[in-house]
């Protein structure tokens, strides 16, 4: 009988088992990209568009190469799972709210599409301040195939919208995201 119940038990456990197995070969990693300073055009609007390996260090080619070890081979889909907005040392702003008045995005984006990442309605503090993901989630398993081409060559920009109190510019701003790369 105990043979029976411990034959039970592990079948019964086997696809947890699984599951685990398939998250252990994700990998994750924070991305950080700076946006040194920040200027409004129009209408005090801010948009600065970055290209992804323009970041001192290529924190986006070291999250994808890093990934790809791990994995053995290209992530099948990017995930976001978390975000942070923050001030960086910048002459003459100590808290967001300096540098932006109502709602802050980011995108990334792989000519000609645009796809939301994160955003905030009002930062405040000098942070790091949690980012909503756009609707609970970053999933490059929504791009077009293209695209998802793009996103893996580090062939896309990376752009920061907001609105600027009037005359501030010249901010540093910092976000910081975290990717899972899956198999």
């Amino acid at each position: 009988m105990k043979n029976a119940n411990l034959s039970l038990l592990l079948a019964l456990l086997a696809p947890l088992a699984a599951g685990c197995g398939s998250d252990a070969v994700s990998y994750s990693a924070p991305v950080a990209i700076t946006f040194n300073s920040i200027k409004q055009g129009t209408n005090n609007a801010i948009l600065e568009d970055k290209n992804i390996t323009q970041p001192s260090g290529n924190p986006w080619g070291k999250f994808l190469n890093d990934a790809k070890q791990k994995l053995g081979h290209d992530p099948s889909k990017i995930v976001a799972t978390g975000a942070t907005i923050e001030l960086l040392t910048s002459a003459g702003f100590t808290v967001l709210q300096d540098v932006f008045t109502g709602p802050v995005s980011v995108s990334f984006v792989v000519t000609p599409n645009s796809y939301p990442l994160a955003g905030i309605t009002s930062p405040t503090s000098a942070g790091p301040v949690p980012l909503a993901i756009v609707f609970g989630t970053f999933d490059s398993a929504t791009m077009a195939a293209g695209d998802y081409a793009g996103l893996l060559g580090s062939s896309f920009s990376v752009v920061l919208a907001g609105t600027a109190p009037t005359a501030a510019s010249g901010a540093n701003v910092q976000t910081t995201f975290t990717f899972v790369a899956y198999p």
